[in-house]
């Protein structure tokens, strides 16, 4: 389990990087238009995507499923919001209540991200 929780974490990250990368390319679509396909970004996007979809089928495999997927879709969230501010210059509310209510909010939804218990299986009929 922790080899799966380490792949997950990993598989979050490098989609993470991917998504990062797609908002950065994203930004020439006006000037490049169908053209940000044959830029260098482009393939960056194209094996971050593909490693991180290889390393995610592998912490499946190592460990249970809701967790497995839990740590991967908060590792990712967690890079790609904060990802806007500190790399796009995205700003932040000016006004600290507003800030720490910001800021809160996305503790919050990464904390029940984390949290949220696996679907309840039906009991299976005992069989006779």
């Amino acid at each position: 389990p922790r080899d799966a929780t380490l792949l997950a974490a990993s598989a979050g990250l490098i989609w993470g990087a991917s998504d990062v990368c797609i908002k950065a390319l994203s930004g020439r679509l006006d000037d490049l238009g169908i053209g940000v396909l044959g830029h260098p970004l482009a393939l960056v996007i194209l094996v971050l995507s593909l490693v991180g979809l290889l390393v995610s089928a592998r912490s499946l495999q190592l460990g249970d499923a809701v967790p497995v997927i839990a740590v991967t879709s908060a590792t990712a969230n967690v890079l790609t919001i904060a990802s806007g501010p500190i790399l796009f210059g995205e700003p932040l509310p000016e006004e600290p209540l507003a800030l720490v209510v910001r800021l809160l909010a996305f503790v919050l939804v990464i904390t029940a991200a984390a949290l949220t218990p696996p679907p309840v299986r039906a009991a299976r009929p005992a069989s006779a």
